[in-house]
Formats: structure tokens, C-alpha cells, sequence
């Protein structure tokens, strides 16, 4: 059966009843397209799942990883120069065309449906959390893509992004004629934030911490000691998913297998309890791709 991303689908994931009327209009112009799975291709989607998890030559994250992400960002750096059509676009969209959707997985019939369910996704978040920020920072800002949609909903704030590949500073540079945004160099396994930040700050990562594993806490010391009004991470929490759902768990499993961010929510709240941050929004991920799980929000802030 033919279906498409509707209004509810956001009221679940978020929360919320109440959805702005900017946001519900970017659910009607994009008509996210998808469609059942029949049980012979539910169970081969199955399949795969499993049999990816025993494939002993599936790849961790981390620090080795650097090469890769220039070399990507580098070849979104030359679409730019040379004014291709959607140039900031990550190389990792578009490759599968399933989507996890409340529990289940489909089949998409949307070109890019990945990408652009993200972008409805983050929009949300922007509309919702940064729109009186003067200061926004993404960690992990790769081509800046996220940074260039926050910019339709906040026109006044300084944008920076800050990732370990130097073409996102390139990147940046020749963003800077349209929108008001900076790159900088970062390292989440040596974090330091460089450049003046007025107390008005915030900032977010998506699908970026993910990558450090169990090595986020020096993050997590350099975020409380800069003290931003608000902190959104829109990551793989496994905290969050259910170990009892057969498809949640194998998210939970590929998490462990890749190295993705682990045990991050359950230290966040023995800081809560230390009374250094508060957890101001935590919500399961509804929305996923072929292999996990991986939009989980959680919204908190330092105090003291």
C-alpha cells in the first residue's frame, strides 16, 4: 500500500501536537512517498540486517576515518565551484531506498527521501530551538548543508561550522556570499572551540557525535565549560530503543558493531544528577534508514 509522510508522523515523532504552520507546509511541498514491504521482501530486508552483523569486515568508526571525510566533503567542494544542482548534498544519501517509519521498514518511492526527510526532521528542530540564537554552531558540520537550511528560519545569526575535514572551511568560504556563516577546524577526540562566542550561543550535532564512540566526555567538558543556552543532538541513542522490538534491536546490535555513540544519554543524566547540565527534551527515534535507528533527540543545557 502506497503511503506518504503526513503530519501525524511528526506529532509522534517530536511529541507534540502543535507543529508551526511554516513546518507543516514543508511536510505538504515535499510528499515523502513510500509503500509497504511484501513479506518475501520484508524477510530478504531481514536477512540482510542479520547477515550484516556477522560480516567481521564491517568497518568501526573513529579517528581512522579523517581520510574519508575529506575525500568526501572534497567532492561536494567541487560540485560548488562548479554550481551543480543541490552541491552540498552528502555522497551517503540516496544509496538505500528504505526508511524506517514508526517500527517498520518500507520501501521509498521519493528520490533523495532520505535526505529530505532529515531536512524536514531538522527544520523542526531549527524552528523550534534556534530561532532566537545569534550564535549557532554545528560540531561535525561536514558540507554545512544543515547550517544552510537553519539559515532559512534564522537569517540573523552567525552560523559556524566546525568539522575535522578542511574543506568544510572551503566550503564555507564560498557559502559566505548567501548566508552568514564561518568554517573552523574541530576534533571531537581533541575538542576546542578557537573564536569568541557572545552568551547568546547554541549549538547541535546530527549524525556527527555518533562517530567517537565512547569518547564524547571531553565534548561534554568543553560544552558545560562554554556554558551554550542549549545544546540538540540528533544521533543513534541506544538508550532509547527497545530491545524487545526485533528491528530496534538490530539498530542497537549495528550500533555496537560500528562503534556508534554508546552509553551517551545514561552519562548525561549522571551529570544531571551532579546538577551540571539539565536534560531538557529526550524522544525515541521514529525515523530511521535502512540499517538503524539513528534521528534520537535529546535537548539539554549546562547549569552553575
Amino acid at each position: 500500500m502506497k503511503k506518504i509522510i503526513n503530519h501525524s508522523d511528526f506529532q509522534k515523532f517530536f511529541g507534540t501536537k502543535k507543529l508551526p504552520s511554516i513546518f507543516l507546509k514543508e511536510i505538504k511541498i515535499n510528499k515523502l512517498k513510500y509503500r509497504d514491504l511484501s513479506s518475501s521482501e520484508n524477510k530478504k530486508i531481514f536477512d540482510l540486517l542479520e547477515n550484516t552483523l556477522k560480516n567481521k569486515k564491517l568497518n568501526k568508526s573513529g579517528k581512522k576515518y579523517k581520510k574519508k571525510w575529506n575525500v568526501g566533503w572534497n567532492e561536494n567542494l567541487d560540485l560548488l565551484k562548479k554550481k551543480r544542482k543541490n552541491p552540498l548534498i552528502p555522497k551517503y544519501f540516496n544509496k538505500y531506498k528504505y526508511a524506517r517509519i514508526g517500527g517498520k521498514i518500507y520501501k521509498t518511492e521519493t528520490n533523495f527521501f532520505d535526505y529530505k526527510l532529515l531536512k524536514l526532521i531538522t527544520s523542526f528542530i531549527f524552528i523550534k530551538y534556534f530561532k532566537n540564537s545569534r550564535n549557532i554552531l554545528e560540531f561535525g558540520a561536514g558540507t554545512g548543508h544543515n547550517l544552510v537550511n537553519l539559515s532559512r528560519f534564522n537569517k540573523l545569526a552567525k552560523l559556524h561550522a566546525l568539522d575535522w575535514a578542511q574543506e568544510t572551511k572551503k566550503i564555507c568560504n564560498l557559502l559566505k556570499k548567501d548566508i552568514n556563516i564561518e568554517g573552523h577546524t574541530f576534533d571531537y577526540f581533541n575538542p576546542k572551540v578557537n573564536f569568541s562566542l557572545n552568551k547568546n550561543w547554541s549549538c547541535f550535532t546530527i549524525a556527527s557525535l555518533e562517530q567517537v564512540g565512547l569518547n564524547y566526555k571531553k565534548f561534554i567538558d568543553l560544552i558545560i565549560k562554554k556554558k551554550p543556552k542549549l545544546v540538540v543532538n540528533l544521533e543513534p541513542i541506544a538508550e532509547l530503543l527497545d530491545k524487545n522490538s526485533e528491528l530496534e534491536n538490530l539498530s542497537i546490535k549495528y550500533f555496537l558493531k560500528r562503534n556508534y555513540l554508546k552509553d551517551y544519554l545514561n552519562y548525561l543524566k549522571k551529570l544531571e544528577k551532579k546538577k551540571k547540565i539539565k536534560i531538557i527534551k529526550t524522544r525515541k527515534s521514529y525515523f530511521g534508514s535502512l540499517y538503524i535507528n539513528g534521528y534520537s533527540l535529546i535537548v539539554w543545557k549546562p547549569i552553575g
